[in-house]
């Protein structure tokens, strides 16, 4: 399958209490990483109410890009409206791999998103790399109850998606 329409790292930033989180921070380090060797971008989506001044924070973290979905109806969190505008954020944009904290709004919206974008989710990732020869992201994560590591890749469908930190 071609992908290449498919472009950029995207990191879904969800606050807390107004408050950017810090694993978005810890997230936008490991897409930067990821970034260099892939010749990609890095771009936040920050979904939340009354955000519009944590875009500059976000750059300061590493973010090349910024795209705000700041409503009312996303004061409170509501996976259902949250997975609806990402939904349609994410087919317009196609991106090469997308990024959600491991806390309970990255728990609950990844795999809600994975369906609907129709890819695979990686859980509970705690290492990134990237795959020489083919360019994809190897998502590495706890396994057998943490005795090893497990690499997962996801050649086929795009995006590459995961959760972790």
């Amino acid at each position: 399958m071609d992908f290449s329409d498919y472009k950029g790292i995207y990191v879904v930033a969800i606050p807390k209490y107004g408050e950017i989180q810090k694993v978005t921070g810890e997230l936008i380090g490991a897409s930067r990483e990821l970034a260099v060797e892939l010749n990609e971008s890095v771009s936040v989506v920050l979904v939340g109410s009354e955000i519009r001044d944590k875009a500059q924070e976000l750059i300061q973290l590493g973010a090349d890009f910024v795209y705000g979905m700041d409503a009312p109806i996303f004061t409170h969190y509501d996976g259902v409206a949250f997975q609806k505008a990402l939904t349609g954020f994410f087919k317009e944009k196609k991106p090469n791999i997308v990024m959600f904290g491991a806390d309970p709004y990255g728990r609950d919206l990844a795999p809600r998103m994975a369906a609907d974008l129709v890819c695979g989710v990686t859980a509970d990732v705690t290492e990134l790399s990237v795959e020489p020869e083919t360019k994809l992201v190897v998502w590495s994560r706890p396994a057998m109850g943490g005795n090893i590591m497990a690499d997962i890749v996801c050649p086929d469908f795009r995006p590459q998606v995961g959760k972790g930190w």
